[in-house]
């Protein structure tokens, strides 16, 4: 609330120090066979996770969600072991989602307030040097983001040729107009002042439709987001939207994967009760294994899965599609 962007989160870098060293304790529980005390390692990791619900940012939130993956990462290096006891029953006591967003979603949300209320609260046109300080903040906004985006320019920049356009600033009237600001207040507003609330304004109406689709199944959640996507493209006056909602849309993604992680771990488990229950043997395939199985959170339907000499293979949905790289292949195989 006070110091927007530039909040120091101290906190968050004592939490990831401490999963570095929760990592090193359960590899070498794993490498010394203690299973009992890597699980317990496993729940401390989970707690740690846990603990990220409660802070108000999404930079905290995807470390949580790193902080998970490590221990999943651990959780497959130890389920590999010989006489690893059979993780399936404790991975589904998990909950589907460790970390929950709605705190880091209304501290996204309050940020936007923290940053811009002096454009979004106006009751008519501001003070020059208040304008000119919150355009500051965007430029400040863009330039952390700008790292591999070379099409961000600084929100004065665009804003100084903007002003120049008699049509984008009428249309910005009229958009302010049409998202609830009176039009006897928005007829006081400088360009200037136009030009920076309208992109506020559109940012505002980007994140909130990004944000309803976090609480979809992802399939509908990738159509929903793709909308945005395309909408906020066609809109290249929208600086904060070019900047910001791009990363938005991938930690919703970063979400699902780690969630995806976690089903894989239990349908590789279930597998392995199978071959438990039969003399060793994979099943031909997901439909001959009793234990309930997950379906894959990307698709919403079952893992794809084959059998041939002796060899599973295991995969399903790409979370981040355009990227092969994040989609994931198990092979399975029972050692004799």
């Amino acid at each position: 609330r006070r110091d927007g962007i530039s909040t120091l989160i101290p906190e968050v870098q004592k939490m990831r120090e401490l999963a570095s060293v929760l990592n090193v304790r359960m590899r070498y529980e794993i490498a010394t066979k203690d299973f009992d005390k890597a699980a317990y390692s496993a729940r401390t990791f989970f707690g740690l996770v846990q603990a990220f619900e409660t802070h108000p940012t999404l930079i905290a939130a995807l470390v949580g969600l790193a902080i998970e993956a490590i221990c999943l990462n651990r959780l497959e290096e130890m389920i590999q072991q010989p006489g690893c006891p059979n993780l399936y029953w404790s991975l589904t006591e998990i909950p589907v989602e460790v970390v929950n967003m709605r705190t880091a979603i209304q501290g996204e949300k309050l940020l936007c307030e923290t940053l811009f209320g002096s454009l979004l609260n106006a009751k008519g046109e501001i003070p020059a040097a208040e304008l000119e300080r919150v355009i500051k903040q965007m430029d400040m906004v863009i330039y952390l983001a700008r790292e591999g985006k070379k099409k961000l320019l600084d929100a004065s920049i665009r804003y100084a040729e903007l002003v120049k356009d008699e049509k984008k600033v009428a249309a910005g009237r009229a958009f302010l107009i049409e998202t609830g600001i009176p039009p006897d207040i928005v007829k006081t507003f400088s360009a200037l002042q136009v030009i920076a609330t309208n992109d506020v304004r559109h940012y505002e109406v980007h994140l909130d439709e990004l944000f309803k689709s976090y609480n979809l199944p992802h399939p509908d959640a990738e159509k929903l987001g793709d909308g945005i996507d395309a909408e906020w493209k066609k809109s290249p006056d929208a600086s904060l939207s070019w900047t910001l909602i791009p990363a938005a849309n991938n930690t919703r993604r970063t979400r699902i994967r780690v969630q995806q992680r976690v089903a894989y771990l239990r349908v590789i488990e279930a597998i392995r009760l199978h071959a438990f229950d039969n003399a060793g043997k994979l099943p031909a395939s997901l439909k001959a294994i009793k234990t309930p199985l997950p379906l894959d959170p990307v698709t919403g339907e079952a893992f794809q899965y084959s059998l041939k000499d002796d060899i599973a293979t295991l995969t399903g949905g790409n979370p981040n599609p355009g990227n092969a790289n994040m989609n994931r292949v198990y092979e399975i195989r029972i050692r004799k």
